[in-house]
């Protein structure tokens, strides 16, 4: 393991972390929600989260990486754009930047894996790999 003051691959025992501080995602208030497991490194944090089938809102100050190990039939609306069907493949994941609102309707309960990543991660990075060091990140539906 390396330096735990570095949070690169040391891990963070459950509990406290950017999944649970997260005021401003509606989504682990929703009912039917439950986070089966978490785990944080540092300015990441993934979770096992299960839902209900139906409709979830939910808005982040993090970018979301949602990760589906089972295909599912549902629609997607990214803040106020058109409503999209989709029906992923298994092993696909979807793309949220912070702030996106996302409704998300699946027809039957789910289970997935949301990494939720510290938006400074992504401004480093950002910076040093494009000229200007800004860039608008976009939702993307499953891929």
């Amino acid at each position: 393991m390396t330096d735990p003051g570095r949070g690169r691959s040391s891990l963070t025992p459950a509990g406290p972390n950017i999944a649970r501080v997260d005021e401003h995602n509606p989504m682990w208030n929703f009912s039917g929600y439950h986070i089966d497991n978490t785990q944080s490194w540092g300015p990441i944090s993934a979770n096992v989260v299960t839902r209900p089938a139906g409709e979830g809102v939910s808005r982040s100050d993090y970018h979301r990486i949602n990760y589906s190990p089972v295909g599912q039939i549902g629609t997607a609306q990214y803040e106020n754009g058109p409503m999209q069907r989709f029906q992923p493949l298994p092993s696909q994941v979807a793309f949220i930047p912070r702030g996106v609102i996302s409704r998300i309707n699946i027809s039957a309960p789910a289970q997935f894996i949301q990494i939720l990543q510290n938006p400074e991660t992504y401004d480093g990075l950002i910076s040093d790999m494009v000229r200007g060091g800004a860039v608008d990140l976009e939702p993307t539906p499953p891929l």
